[in-house]
């Protein structure tokens, strides 16, 4: 299981740390927002997974084990992508990308596969505009192979659809977590979003992607129950 992802607004974000001459401490921090993301999903009692950076793209990697036809590990790693997802995003950094299904190596120095090419589909604008990490066409063939994962409850929860496309909830576990705790996640997640749609009014194509992202949470806050104040809900 392979996710290829690039950070929404990276290279403007570095563009005008560069220019305020904070390039390293921007840097510093990115870093350590990356390190915090990979640690929520780094189990040591499963297989680990494997993350690269490279200019605005993250790639992570979870090894196949063959545990119940790799029904476990495809429900695990949907599962952690959403925790991975989710502690990048309550920090405003928002990812868009794919997930898929496939060989990969992911070495030191030399990241190689044939998936990648699959991956790389989903980097384009036109496929995947929004700031969501959607299923390929590998990992749709692997649900539909395996009926057992379709039918389950808690892969329902953690992939939503939007415009044909299944799409990583990624604000799922934030169901597991203690009030005050998801209240903080959730709120700094719609301050994160409402930031950008004001900072972006004027420039169409990048408010699209904010705006996507705020309709995603209000049907998150609608559809949970849980968070259905109008407090957590998207001022425009």
């Amino acid at each position: 299981m392979v996710v290829l992802a690039d950070i929404l607004g990276f290279k403007e974000r570095m563009k005008e740390a560069h220019d305020k001459g904070n390039q390293q401490e921007q840097l510093k921090w990115l870093n350590e927002r990356l390190v915090e993301a990979h640690r929520e999903i780094d189990d040591p009692s499963r297989a680990k997974w494997k993350m690269k950076t490279f200019s605005d793209n993250v790639i992570v990697g979870y090894q196949y084990l063959g545990l119940w036809n790799g029904t476990f590990e495809f429900l695990q790693a949907c599962y952690n992508i959403c925790h991975f997802q989710l502690e990048l995003a309550v920090h405003g950094l928002f990812i868009r990308g794919g997930i898929g299904v496939g060989s990969i190596h992911i070495g030191d120095t030399l990241i190689f596969g044939y998936i990648l090419e699959e991956l790389d589909k989903a980097d384009k604008r036109e496929k995947n505009p929004h700031p969501r990490v959607i299923l390929l066409e590998s990992a749709m063939n692997h649900v539909n192979t395996h009926s057992e994962i379709d039918a389950d409850g808690l892969l329902t929860a953690i992939l939503w659809e939007d415009a044909g496309d299944k799409f990583i909830n990624y604000l799922y576990p934030l169901q597991a977590r203690g009030d005050s705790d998801r209240a903080e996640m959730l709120l700094n997640h719609k301050r994160e979003i409402e930031s950008n749609l004001k900072k972006y009014r004027d420039d169409g194509s990048i408010y699209n992607k904010y705006q996507w992202a705020a309709n995603y949470h209000d049907r998150f806050c609608r559809e949970s129950r849980i968070y259905s104040d109008n407090a957590y809900m998207i001022s425009r």
